[in-house]
């Protein structure tokens, strides 16, 4: 048997071992030949037979198949390459083939070698090894993806092991497959299954490897991303996201050796970055730029800006960069308003393609990309002279982009979990939060300038906000809803220049007056259960509870009885949300006797959000989860500390409900704790207790 493996190896070795062969996809005969080679068409016929049962809805086959395959990895040393035959397998079903490539990458990465840390013996024998070595850059080669990843996968675990002492010219031969254009009569997958496995190998490529694999690998990478008519653009884009992956690479290892980017990335540094701005200045025409490429060139951009600002800043190649990004936040912005905030039918998730792992490229990519672009800039001291002067157009646009999408308005429409889940993660994947934060990020770097610059956005959008509620238009808070947010965002910085005295344009105390008749008016009727205005009243008490401390008394007051009003239930659960996270601001901030008027008409609504079928709740039935649950818990708390008297009151419906909420959480320890806590202040009540 093992004199066959070895011929098969010898056999195999003349059509694979050359890197000049290696570009070319075997047709018709020959591959049917080195498929004939690892596995007779009867040992192909029995892996099927088993693979098919694998994938069984009966449970017993299915798990017959399963000891089987298990047996197979203990007993038989051609498993390797009978699986690989499978996957090769022209003719064979598609699932098959996809499943014998996943099968033939797991039993690699166990059974390959004892260095392995989830190595399971046996190992696969060195003469079975020497002929998937040589045979499998024969898998980037098909056309089905699935089974191309794998084989990539499998090759870049290999060469984690082998490469180059046990498996010389490897590199050249992967290299050499990126020259191979994706059309003129090659074959089409070459490039694409080559960059595949570079992406996974680059994770792990070492600091003794960089030196003799970026001089060979990166200038085959800018020969791909350069070539618009020769390569796809996600092949384009790929090619970039490795040459990402490595100079983040050469950042590390330059950490300990100071000579590692003047060597390895200088040279190309230069034309990397020209060939990055010539991207991102063409039109999006689908064939030579889209957005999912675009956002690729910026996460490299911001790549580099993050780790060698030195090079980028003293050698103008940020100059080179800014203004084609600039552009794109500008433009990206009016795209965006149109396309996904006005639009019920845009999410911002499409229009860039899928990369060849499936995954969306859109505008919500590039703008996530743009962010993180300028989030770096902040927080590098050599760029911030570069955006300094740029932070109140930034600021301006950052605010266009947090507008409440009509996609998201649906999404948390009477859903207080939602809403609450989509308000408390700060690292939420949406282009909302992504923009909160970075205005974060910019208030802590460019306080003065930041405040400034949203104090323009207020003076700008907010009137021209409600000209347009003047004039009918539905979607007239959204700005509005807009500024709260961005000047709630900064309200740490704000808070810093406030508690100082220090003058400021921007005048929160006249914001925090001009929104009681707003909100009182939203409340009263121009917020029904089926409005959006229902946002800018949910923002407005929670802006409120942003700068609580600040509150005068009479102030404090109105908006203590507004968050008390907004926890009725009949008002929509994104206004019920915002009221109960404002009071817990307002226990804590604001005088006790403040919100005693209004404890004892409060503890039934906050009882409502935890248990619906107490009053009502909220989504018609859908009580609070989670983290909003915990709140509502605290809230309770408070209440009960503030006014004993009502909380004794209400003890008949508190003391059932901590139960049914122990009971029902019980393996939630954080919610018990909160019950826990809950129910110590309920026992801290004589008459409650009684």
């Amino acid at each position: 048997m093992l004199g066959q493996q070895a011929a098969a190896s010898q056999s195999a070795g003349a059509t694979a071992g050359s890197a000049d062969k290696m570009t070319s996809l075997p047709d018709g005969d020959e591959l049917v030949a080195i498929v004939d080679q690892l596995a007779s068409s009867e040992t192909r016929s029995a892996m099927q037979a088993v693979l098919v049962a694998s994938m069984s809805a009966n449970e017993l086959e299915r798990s017959a198949a399963e000891t089987a395959i298990g047996a197979m990895q203990l007993q038989d040393p051609r498993l390797g390459l009978t699986l690989m035959a499978v996957a090769l397998d022209g003719s064979a079903p598609l699932a098959h083939r996809q499943l014998a490539a996943v099968l033939l990458k797991r039993y690699i990465l166990v059974h390959w070698t004892e260095e392995a840390e989830a190595f399971e013996a046996p190992a696969v024998p060195e003469e079975v090894r020497s002929v998937l070595r040589q045979v499998l850059p024969r898998g980037l080669c098909v056309a089905e993806n699935k089974v191309r990843s794998a084989v990539a996968m499998a090759i870049a675990t290999i060469a984690s092991w082998d490469w180059p002492e046990r498996w010389n010219g490897l590199l050249e031969t992967l290299v050499a497959a990126l020259q191979q254009a994706e059309g003129g009569g090659g074959n089409p997958y070459l490039a694409r299954g080559a960059l595949q496995c570079f992406s996974e190998m680059a994770h792990d490529v070492s600091d003794t490897q960089l030196p003799a694999v970026v001089p060979i690998l990166f200038p085959a990478l800018l020969h791909v991303f350069s070539h618009a008519d020769a390569f796809s653009l996600r092949t384009r884009a790929r090619a970039v996201d490795v040459f990402r992956t490595l100079a983040s690479a050469i950042h590390m290892v330059s950490e300990l050796e100071e000579e590692a980017a003047r060597h390895l990335l200088l040279p190309v540094l230069p034309a990397w970055v020209q060939g990055f701005a010539h991207v991102l200045a063409l039109p999006v025409d689908g064939a030579h730029c889209d957005v999912g490429l675009r956002a690729t060139v910026v996460r490299a951009a911001g790549a580099l800006a993050k780790c060698f600002p030195r090079e980028m800043a003293g050698g103008g190649h940020l100059a080179v960069l800014l203004p084609p990004i600039w552009r794109l936040l500008v433009a990206s912005a009016v795209t965006y308003g149109e396309h996904v905030v006005a639009s019920a039918d845009g999410d911002g998730d499409d229009g860039g393609g899928y990369t060849s792992d499936g995954e969306a490229l859109g505008l919500n990519d590039l703008i996530f990309s743009i962010f993180d672009f300028v989030e770096t800039l902040t927080e590098t001291a050599k760029y911030r002279k570069a955006i300094k002067g740029s932070v109140g157009e930034l600021v301006l646009h950052i605010v266009s982009y947090i507008q409440v999408t009509e996609a998201q308005a649906e999404s948390w429409h009477d859903d207080a979990n939602a809403y609450f889940e989509a308000e408390e993660d700060p690292f939420a994947h949406n282009v909302r939060v992504a923009g909160g934060r970075l205005l974060t990020y910019l208030s802590d770097s460019f306080r003065t300038a930041s405040i400034e610059a949203v104090a323009r956005a207020v003076a700008q959008l907010v009137p021209a906000s409600l000209a347009a509620r003047q004039g009918g238009a539905e979607s007239w808070w959204k700005p509005y809803e807009a500024c709260l947010l961005a000047v709630g965002s900064m309200h740490e910085s704000i808070g810093e220049v406030m508690s100082a005295g220090k003058p400021m344009s921007l005048k929160v105390g006249a914001m925090l007056r001009a929104l009681v008749p707003l909100a009182e008016t939203l409340a009263s009727g121009g917020s029904g259960s089926g409005s959006g205005e229902s946002f800018l009243l949910a923002r407005a008490l929670w802006f409120g509870s942003r700068f609580a401390a600040f509150l005068p008394a009479d102030l404090a007051a109105q908006y203590v009885a507004m968050a008390a009003a907004g926890l009725a239930p009949h008002l929509p659960a994104q206004v019920r949300v915002s009221a109960l996270r404002a009071l817990k601001s307002f226990c804590e901030e604001v005088p006790d006797e403040l919100v005693t008027p209004h404890a004892a008409a409060l503890l039934p609504h906050v009882v409502a959000l935890a248990d619906p079928a107490a009053a009502g709740g909220p989504g018609g039935g859908e009580a609070a989860q989670g983290d909003l649950l915990m709140l509502v818990l605290d809230v309770l708390s408070e209440l009960v500390r503030i006014d004993p008297a009502a909380a004794a009151a209400h003890e008949p419906a508190l003391t059932p409900l901590c139960l049914r909420m122990w009971g029902s959480h019980a393996t939630d320890p954080f919610i018990c704790a909160a019950v826990a806590e809950f129910l110590q202040a309920l026992g801290a009540v004589p008459a409650a207790a009684a």
